[in-house]
């Protein structure tokens, strides 16, 4: 079947990490600067009419990413009010991921509100140095519990045009043992199990939903199947810890290089979605290994971005939430 919207064509942006700016001289939660930044037109495919991915939660081990049709009890307002999302939508999502992958139980990383544009700043990736103003701030928040910001316009984050996979299979070993101790606390099987060689399943994923119809900036995806391992490129930041010394450790994630065959990629997105079409992304997972040497079968991961769509710059700025969570099959 195909759509109207077969025929929409996106920007998506590529960058080269610029690693001569170490992690450690860099502020918490900042991406190194690009050596160079790429910006490619790259046809989109609707995900809701392809014949060419799997619908459903066996999706996210094929192709990387899939689509739930799910209703929140938040709707509006609510979502900024209080403690809702971390009472009512978080329960939600923890059984969405159980329920679409298996898995026995899970924990969340992460929730984030993306609700403005980007600054110019920001568009041109220019880093926060370790000391600033920026890197202060980010010290001063919890690190013993999920962290939700964003309620607030002001404080909310912008779409990240890079492409870019948020977590590694070595960062996801990594968040696991020094993020949280409810984090370590629900990992410990697993972990107990890896130190006797054992191989047991987890793995990461983003569940994203919009707020509100989205008009710019969508959240586009690239199929793991048309993903060149040898173009995703590690890079590594510093995130808070609430189990090291110095409370903060080392997190490895990936960007990706400007592809040499761009016509190769496969992006998918679901034009206007909306808040009961939620995207699930896989970020890592034990059992494809870190770039699937371990079963070629299972996607390992989903490159992903916010592309930007010709005539859509005046419109309302992206309104969406975002939550990170580990599944464990353990």
């Amino acid at each position: 079947m195909s759509s109207v919207h077969d025929g929409v064509y996106g920007i998506i942006q590529y960058g080269s990490p610029d690693n001569s700016v170490s992690a450690q001289e860099r502020a918490l939660y900042t991406l190194p600067s690009s050596k160079s930044i790429t910006d490619i037109n790259q046809r989109l495919y609707d995900m809701r009419t392809s014949n060419d991915i799997v619908k459903g939660p066996e999706g996210l081990d094929v192709q990387g990413f899939t689509y739930i049709e799910h209703k929140s009890a938040l709707s509006g307002e609510d979502w900024f009010v209080g403690n809702n999302v971390i009472d009512i939508y978080m329960p939600e999502v923890i059984d969405l991921i159980c329920k679409a992958t298996g898995a026995k139980r899970a924990v969340v990383d992460s929730i984030a509100f993306r609700r403005r544009v980007a600054s110019e700043e920001e568009e041109r990736n220019v880093p926060h140095r370790r000391g600033d103003k920026h890197d202060q701030a980010m010290s001063k928040l919890t690190r013993d519990t999920v962290r939700v910001p964003g309620r607030d316009v002001k404080d909310s984050v912008p779409p990240n045009r890079m492409v870019h996979v948020d977590y590694s299979l070595k960062g996801l070993r990594a968040m696991v043992r020094l993020g949280r101790k409810d984090i370590l606390d629900a990992a410990n099987p697993v972990i107990d199990a890896e130190d006797r060689g054992e191989n047991p399943r987890y793995a990461c994923y983003s569940v994203w939903r919009p707020l509100k119809t989205i008009e710019r900036d969508p959240l586009v995806v690239l199929d793991w199947r048309a993903t060149n391992n040898s173009e995703l490129v590690p890079y590594v930041g510093r995130v808070l810890s609430g189990i090291t010394p110095n409370g903060e450790y080392i997190r490895e994630s990936f960007t990706h290089d400007p592809p040499k065959m761009p016509q190769n990629h496969r992006w998918y997105w679901m034009p206007y979605q909306q808040p009961n079409e939620v995207l699930i992304l896989k970020f890592a997972d034990t059992a494809a290994g870190e770039l699937g040497e371990k079963n070629a079968h299972i996607a390992a991961c989903c490159a992903h971005a916010a592309a930007r769509i010709a005539g859509s710059e005046g419109l309302p700025p992206r309104e969406s939430i975002e939550c990170r969570i580990i599944a464990f099959w353990e």
